[in-house]
């Protein structure tokens, strides 16, 4: 997809901040940390109408919830996701962002927290966790800005917050979950400069404000043939 162009730049003097407990029940009621690793699945997308079959990353967030890119599922007639034990089941598309580049999908996964976000100052590292392509890899923080880039299928521009980090990722890896060395969210790759020069990340505050826009009342998107596009029911 389009690299995004670094608009201005964002204050380098940064904390971190707390969502909520980074865990996952287990039976009995008992909380245990889940790891970035734990949360790291692989999606595999059949296509909708004409498009091509295609196959990216993701991260579950929280109780039934995955997120991945828009890019990734806008045109998708049905999605497996996979996880960490190899385990499979399938998901539905139930909120996208084409602005963000970010969508949700539902999944049968129970007792799950959110985690930590953080936030990186540049020269800062960490890794980019379970990519389908690249696996996990160890990143540097290249700069925070707000980035300029087309809207999914759009012709808009618009501006989110995110980072361009230094990382040998490759094309799937687009919905990896990016994090610190504490194991916080920062992003979510969504863009990698061709010949791995950039990789481009949308940030964590971001993704947390997507999630909290969400209605989990509506009905999940349903492919329509004709546009070859997922569409609201």
């Amino acid at each position: 997809m389009t690299v995004p162009a670094p608009t201005e730049p964002w204050p380098v003097r940064v904390g971190f901040f707390l969502v909520v407990g980074l865990a996952a029940a287990c039976s009995g009621g008992t909380q245990t940390a889940l790891t970035p690793a734990d949360r790291a699945v692989h999606l595999a997308v059949d296509g909708c109408g004409a498009s091509s079959d295609t196959s990216g990353s993701g991260f579950v967030f929280d109780d039934g919830l995955v997120l991945t890119t828009a890019h990734l599922v806008i045109r998708s007639g049905g999605v497996e996701v996979t996880y960490r034990d190899g385990s499979r089941a399938a998901a539905e598309v139930f909120a996208i962002d084409t602005f963000r580049d970010l969508a949700a999908l539902t999944v049968p996964i129970i007792d799950v927290d959110r985690p930590l976000i953080g936030r990186a100052q540049v020269g800062d590292s960490g890794q980019v966790v379970g990519g389908s392509t690249s696996g996990t890899v160890d990143l540097v923080v290249r700069q925070y800005a707000s980035l300029s880039i087309e809207e999914v299928l759009g012709a808009e521009r618009s501006s989110r917050r995110g980072y361009e980090i230094e990382a040998p990722t490759a094309d799937g890896d687009s919905g990896a979950g990016v994090y610190d060395q504490e194991g916080r969210l920062l992003g979510m790759v969504f863009a990698v400069t061709a010949g791995g020069g950039s990789t481009w990340v949308t940030a964590g505050e971001e993704i947390d404000q997507f999630v909290a826009q969400i209605d989990r009342s509506r009905r999940p998107y349903v492919c329509d043939p004709d546009t070859s596009r997922v569409v609201s029911q």
